[in-house]
């Protein structure tokens, strides 16, 4: 649940801090899919994650013993420059879209994948549609981005459809 959460922070602040993506997924709701896969490659919920060696094996000429806990890093293996084109960008139009490890891969993949991407679809959906856009909020102290933002709370002024000028 905590992972769904920092997903639908992190698409929120993007959103509210790169007015130009907003207008594209406006524009073309085709978008929405692609903007949520690249932010679970560039701004991965989790981080890292830990794992327990089953057998002696190496890896780029690191030997790991059977029982040893080994530390994998999703985030940067979602910037790995030999997979991935400009991997500090963030793309709409990046080719192999879900290829991240944002929900772990193969055993142990998040058996809530498809539920978080679909939260994550209803919830921009129902911006986009109650929305003209968001704005950020003078003086306000935004985080970077990307970053792992966890649940910082994110400030807008929303600007409502019936409002708008």
């Amino acid at each position: 649940m905590h992972t769904t959460r920092s997903l639908l922070t992190h698409l929120f602040n993007r959103l509210v801090q790169e007015p130009a993506i907003w207008e594209a997924l406006q524009a073309d709701r085709g978008l929405i899919a692609p903007f949520i896969e690249e932010s679970l490659r560039r701004d991965s919920p989790v981080q890292r994650t830990t794992r327990r060696c089953m057998r002696d094996t190496e890896m780029a000429g690191v030997a790991m013993r059977k029982g040893d806990l080994v530390e994998a890093g999703i985030g940067s293996a979602n910037h790995d420059e030999t997979v991935y084109d400009e991997p500090e960008a963030f793309r709409l139009d990046r080719p192999d879209l879900r290829w991240h490890i944002a929900f772990g891969t193969g055993s142990h993949i998040c058996p809530g994948a498809a539920l978080a991407r679909l939260e994550a679809r209803i919830a921009i959906e129902v911006l986009l549609d109650r929305l003209v856009r968001m704005e950020t909020v003078e003086g306000a102290v935004y985080p970077p981005l990307p970053g792992s933002l966890g649940h910082d709370p994110i400030l807008a002024r929303f600007v409502p459809r019936e409002h708008a000028a």
